[in-house]
């Protein structure tokens, strides 16, 4: 498990180096490539234009039973490849969705943790756009840990469930550190 362990890490460094390609200035070519690479990936999305996307997908070597989920998190990075804010880290999906407008990120947690294994990668299409929106970095290779796990495990399986509760326990989490850091901030900034 290590080994492919190992590869996603090194196919989520290869997705990031595209996502900062964009960003490279005095590099034309470099840029023109990752657009081209990223406008690909994100095509891949739609099946009919999947085919354009499998060269960057079997250049990563992905484990065979995986290759639907690196495909599916490839195009979802191409969606939204962010780097984060200066100070910042990416976060995994349950605390990003947390910095998003409280009511929209409530509902689509809602979707998230019920939706049929057959739908989550609708949902989680939409729940990148929506963080996409908001300028919040994502943790890919989080995400693609826990949808591996989702597509291999049975649906109502212990697996399945504890990715669940991870992103319901990551998004309130966030509500909860939020709620005291404002209680710090009333309080002066003293803490016991």
């Amino acid at each position: 498990m290590t080994d492919d362990h190992d590869r996603r890490r090194a196919f989520i460094s290869n997705l990031y180096q595209l996502g900062d390609a964009l960003h490279s200035h005095g590099h034309d070519a470099r840029t023109a490539d990752a657009r081209k690479t990223l406008a690909q990936l994100r095509r891949s999305l739609t099946r009919e234009y999947q085919p354009a996307a499998l060269d960057f997908l079997f250049e990563q070597n992905p484990p065979a039973r995986e290759e639907e989920t690196w495909l599916l998190v490839a195009g979802l990075f191409a969606l939204a490849p962010s780097s984060p804010n200066h100070g910042e880290r990416r976060l995994p999906l349950g605390a990003a969705m947390r910095k998003v407008d409280q009511g929209a990120s409530e509902a689509r947690m809602r979707q998230l943790l019920s939706v049929a294994p057959n739908s989550v990668a609708h949902y989680v299409r939409q729940a990148v756009q929506l963080l996409r929106g908001h300028n919040i970095a994502l943790n890919f290779e989080s995400l693609l840990d826990d949808l591996v796990t989702l597509s291999s495990a049975p649906p109502n399986s212990r697996l399945a469930h504890q990715v669940r509760m991870k992103w319901a326990r990551d998004f309130h989490r966030a509500i909860d550190s939020s709620v005291h850091a404002d209680t710090d901030d009333r309080s002066g900034g003293a803490s016991a």
